[in-house]
């Protein structure tokens, strides 16, 4: 027993040594350059709050977010890779220490050789048997290492698809009540053109209308009829779109009316300009690739410790007997103990070539960090600029708006009194109407914008 301590020592005092590379994470953009790209100034003082959609004020996308961050297959089927890395993280571990195996054994054998000489054999045996994988080379330790780096990985691929899927749910929602906004706008603008077309044929009654303005008032009246199935089947796609990204059918979602798109959202320059210093590489999928970089670093290690000798330790202790009941007295224990040791001799560069490829794999993933990071950039980038873009944009069309709608009372008014052609107030009425439905898109933009705003910061 003495000589097995001795080798377990020995052994044990080996592992200090592990082959293959070192990770260190790469600096391949400084935070200063990237947030001088980006035009941001760093406050390591401002906290962003993951639940950033509550700003909004509408229950309704609250209570769709956060049941669909419970129902979305994307975010069950991420906690899953992760709970298998979880798994897998320990299934390396479990390397790390001696396997122990139990067995029991009963023999009846008879051998007759000859009539007069014949022997025979009765006996039961238990015992246990371990074998012990020595970690010189770091091999285990590498893996451990690779296994862990995955795992972090996973948890960052679960808080990326959490944190798509709130952005995603959030644009759908947003689209949705577009598409109810302009169905009411383009049921307005019919009930409009109805009291329009009454005017004229009041006109043309009393002979101050010819046909040409009663056939146009109607045919405006059906266009607009025309397009009320349009957005009817837009809005119908739109909940269906909900439906998907929360996991719900689409009959259950119920959704009621909301005042979303009267409201108009307040965003600062300050708060899109000043974030935290590391915003870009805390960006959930930037980690992933990071981890995921320092996993394929550390599988260097482990297929080059399979260049150097491999040596495992094997012990057998049991008892045997040739009846149960003093199967465990001291005269019937039985052991072993050995070693075997290992080492590739002729494999014609397989296990070379297997490290080669295995470089390559560190390269890409290097390579694509490097993407991931360039990415996040160009993203929050865009984001930022396309929220500044919608706020002034939305400033004009408010006013545009406004100024139609007093152009059409205006040529009422005036047609009313014979002052203006119809033609005028065919050409108002269109004019309102799409400055309407620009009102409404800008504002839905200028909501999907603060979305895509935060998904791309990671939030």
């Amino acid at each position: 027993m003495r000589a097995y301590f001795r080798i377990a020592l020995i052994a044990s005092l080996c592992t200090a040594c592990s082959v293959g590379p070192d990770y260190k994470q790469p600096q391949i953009y400084s935070d200063i350059d990237l947030n001088k790209t980006i035009g941001i100034s760093a406050n390591p003082n401002l906290i962003i709050n993951h639940q950033w959609y509550k700003t909004f004020n509408d229950e309704q996308l609250n209570s769709l977010i956060e049941n669909g961050l419970k129902a979305n297959p994307d975010v069950k089927n991420a906690l899953e890779k992760l709970r298998q890395s979880r798994l897998q993280a320990k299934i390396v571990r479990a390397d790390f220490a001696p396997t122990v195996n139990t067995q029991g054994e009963y023999v009846d054998a008879k051998n007759f050789q000859t009539p007069e000489i014949k022997t025979t054999s009765d006996y039961f045996t238990v015992g246990f048997d371990a074998t012990w994988e020595i970690d010189i080379w770091g091999k285990t330790r590498r893996q451990n290492e690779s296994t862990q780096a995955m795992l972090q990985a996973m948890s960052n691929n679960f808080d990326n698809v959490k944190i798509t899927l709130r952005a995603e749910i959030a644009k759908a929602y947003i689209n949705y009540r577009l598409n109810e906004k302009l169905l009411d706008v383009i049921k307005e603008n019919y009930r409009l053109q109805t009291e329009i077309a009454n005017i004229v044929k009041a006109k043309y009654n009393a002979g101050l209308a010819d046909d040409l303005a009663l056939n146009q008032a109607h045919s405006a009246q059906l266009q607009s009829q025309m397009q009320i199935p349009d957005f009817e089947i837009a809005l119908h796609k739109a909940k269906n779109t909900l439906s998907t990204l929360t996991g719900r059918l689409a009959d259950d979602l119920n959704l009621s009316k909301s005042d979303l798109l009267e409201r108009i959202p307040q965003i600062t320059s300050e708060g899109l300009t000043q974030l935290p210093a590391d915003v870009i590489r805390a960006r959930p999928d930037v980690q992933y690739y990071e981890r995921y970089l320092a996993a394929q670093n550390a599988q260097v290690g482990v297929l080059m410790a399979q260049l150097f000798p491999n040596l495992t330790l094997n012990g057998l202790l049991g008892w045997q007997n040739n009846t149960l009941s003093p199967i465990f007295a001291s005269p019937y224990e039985i052991y072993s103990l050995g070693g075997n040791l290992t080492m590739p001799l002729l494999n014609w560069g397989k296990i070379r070539n297997n490290i080669k490829i295995q470089e390559s794999n560190v390269r890409q993933a290097y390579n694509d960090y490097q993407k991931a990071l360039l990415a996040g950039t160009v993203d929050i980038s865009n984001a930022i600029k396309n929220l500044k873009g919608q706020q002034n944009r939305l400033h004009y069309a408010k006013i545009n708006r406004q100024t139609n709608k007093q152009i059409l009372e205006l040529s009422l008014s005036k047609y009313k009194n014979g002052l203006v052609d119809f033609s005028d107030i065919l050409y108002a009425q269109e004019n309102k109407l799409n400055a309407d439905k620009e009102y409404c898109q800008t504002l839905a933009a200028l909501y999907t914008g603060i979305a895509g705003f935060y998904k791309a910061i990671g939030f």
